[in-house]
């Protein structure tokens, strides 16, 4: 298992991350509680096993002790998982810079990505085309890029995942089609508020709406597509989101926020 510790030093020349060999998961952290724990080291320890790297402790003493050695009382912010070489690197920051909600979107067609490829489906150290995702997105002056596979079908943005509404039904694409399974991704699936499904360029244009979701930012509306002249609309299925998502929120923090004060 995974040693959890508070020091981020690396001995770059011996560590695997040299390689980007490792995993991270960032986490949304409210009123002191870090949210959808749970979801967030599920998705950790499915990637460490692909990997064949130790698992992670479980979300119970992940949460005592970042809530001990890392989060201030009461604190918003961001809560840093790295595991590598052995242990789970566990540290408390500001989140970075917001998206714009609502949000323009560029759809990036100038590399794509391999659907089979096992780093799809893992939040690898290895970020650079996520990275370069941002960039593009920035220079294109939009606020995220959705990427698509080598067939031509829509995974998801450099750090959000993508939904489509189509006849008030929320569609997103399949982890088959090089998706990330992102952790509100699996609350909305297992909800019932979204549904997997096979999703072209073409699907964005004719959307009755579009949105993003992304741990940290939460849901972010989508009201322009590069390249599309209309303007995109909000949407009732997007505010169906948003409560699912902002219920599981306050429940977490109302059970974890009394916890942590006893």
């Amino acid at each position: 298992m995974l040693e959890l510790t508070t020091e981020t030093t690396v001995d770059l020349p011996c560590s695997a991350l040299q390689h980007g060999y490792g995993l991270f998961e960032t986490v949304r952290v409210a009123a002191g509680v870090p949210l959808l724990l749970k979801l967030h080291l599920e998705r950790l320890r499915d990637g460490l096993a692909a990997l064949d790297l130790p698992p992670p402790p479980d979300a119970d003493t992940v949460r005592r002790f970042a809530v001990s050695h890392a989060v201030p009382a009461g604190a918003d912010g961001a809560l840093k998982l790295v595991a590598a070489d052995g242990r789970l690197m566990v540290w408390f920051g500001r989140p970075p810079r917001s998206m714009r909600n609502p949000a323009t979107l560029l759809v990036f067609d100038q590399w794509r990505r391999h659907a089979a490829s096992p780093l799809s489906r893992h939040k690898t150290m290895s970020y650079l085309e996520n990275m370069r995702l941002i960039q593009a997105a920035r220079q294109a002056g939009a606020d995220e890029a959705v990427v698509l596979n080598t067939s031509g079908r829509l995974c998801d943005g450099s750090r959000t995942t993508l939904y489509v509404v189509r006849h008030g039904e929320a569609l997103t694409p399949r982890a088959a089609d090089g998706a990330l399974p992102g952790v509100i991704r699996r609350l909305l699936l297992e909800g019932g508020r979204a549904r997997e499904a096979v999703l072209t360029p073409r699907d964005l244009a004719a959307a009755d709406a579009v949105f993003l979701s992304n741990a940290l930012l939460g849901i972010v509306t989508v009201h322009r597509i590069l390249g599309v002249e209309r303007r995109l609309p909000a949407h009732a299925a997007i505010r169906s989101a948003r409560r699912t998502l902002a219920a599981r929120w306050q429940d977490e923090i109302d059970r974890h926020g009394r916890s942590a004060s006893r």
